[in-house]
């Protein structure tokens, strides 16, 4: 909103009367209300804060314990008003130091009225930019604040989603580097959550299988992503893991970062198979060597075998076909 000179309030602080009566005269003519003036650092930082003005014209060697330039930077502690410095001098030094103690303007005595003006009104532009830019970061601030908590509460779910679940879900970053583990991963494979912060997946993967999931990161970034896999993980007490999942490529801005796989425990699985296939090999060599021939049939009629060791043909004469494909044997 534009302001009226009319009603623009103006502090001067100034320690020569003359020079007061001065620019007092001048911001007169423009319009302009003298609110105040102050000869000392002191007196103007206890003045302006009671009655805040617009705009504050500041000497920059004035009498008594503070100068111009360390009444302003209190000033700015106190209140948002924008300040013009007033020397007899352009040192550059002087301007620099001006400009740091957040300077909107800086006008050399003696001061001629349409420099005072132009000055005023400069004063202003940067001030209400400086005020927009300042709403603009608060009102940033707050939407990253309120993104940044969503983000923590979305991610919170997740990884209550992920630690709920028996199975092993991992982010590994293409250098091997884990970014990521859940609670069952960690609890499967023995390691601490600071532990896993000093992992590789090579340090986790079983030696054996090394080549295969660096082979099998090549195949996923060039595309080809495997259906279900079947992979050995070790452990930190050396117990060797079987696992089978998947794995996906995450990307970021069009670029490959990471592989993510989710796995089942297939360990005792793996074990139990392992074992049933040695009975049934154990169980195929006794029924073959046995001097007997052993069968299953209907319990009831038509008679017909459902089962029938392979040495049928050695104990009785029959082919195991003929035995099984003949009903009326049962008769």
């Amino acid at each position: 909103m534009g302001r009226s000179m009319r009603t623009t309030r103006i502090y001067l602080v100034e320690d020569e009367a003359l020079i007061v009566m001065e620019i007092s005269d001048r911001l007169t003519q423009l319009g302009y209300e003298i609110c105040g003036t102050a000869a000392r650092g002191e007196q103007a930082l206890e003045e302006i804060s009671q009655r805040r003005p617009d705009l504050v014209l500041m000497d920059i060697c004035l009498a008594g314990r503070l100068n111009g330039i360390e009444t302003a930077a209190r000033l700015r502690r106190l209140l948002n008003v924008p300040i013009i410095f007033l020397s007899a001098f352009s040192d550059t030094k002087l301007v620099e130091e001006a400009v740091g103690a957040g300077a909107f303007g800086y006008l050399v005595k003696p001061i001629e009225i349409r420099e005072l003006h132009a000055t005023i009104q400069a004063a202003f532009y940067k001030h209400r930019l400086e005020c927009a830019l300042q709403e603009a970061n608060a009102d940033l601030e707050q939407a990253v604040l309120k993104r940044t908590v969503e983000l923590s509460r979305s991610e919170a779910q997740l990884r209550n989603l992920f630690d709920g679940t028996s199975d092993l879900i991992q982010s590994v970053a293409l250098d091997g580097r884990l970014h990521f583990v859940n609670r069952a991963w960690r609890e499967t494979l023995g390691y601490s959550a600071d532990e896993v912060t000093e992992l590789t997946i090579f340090d986790i993967i079983h030696p054996p299988c090394r080549d295969q999931y660096r082979d099998l990161v090549r195949r996923i970034i060039a595309g080809k992503n495997p259906e279900l896999i079947e992979i050995s993980f070790q452990a930190k007490d050396g117990r060797v893991i079987v696992a089978d999942g998947r794995v996906s490529l995450r990307m970021e801005d069009g670029r490959p970062v990471a592989a993510q796989g989710l796995f089942r425990n297939i360990t005792e699985h793996k074990r139990m198979e392992t074992s049933l296939q040695a009975l049934n090999s154990r169980l195929d060599f006794l029924l073959s060597s046995a001097p007997v021939t052993i069968y299953t049939c209907k319990p009831t009629a038509p008679y017909a075998a459902t089962f029938v060791s392979a040495n049928l043909t050695g104990v009785l004469g029959y082919t195991v076909e003929e035995f099984l494909s003949t009903p009326g044997f049962w008769a």
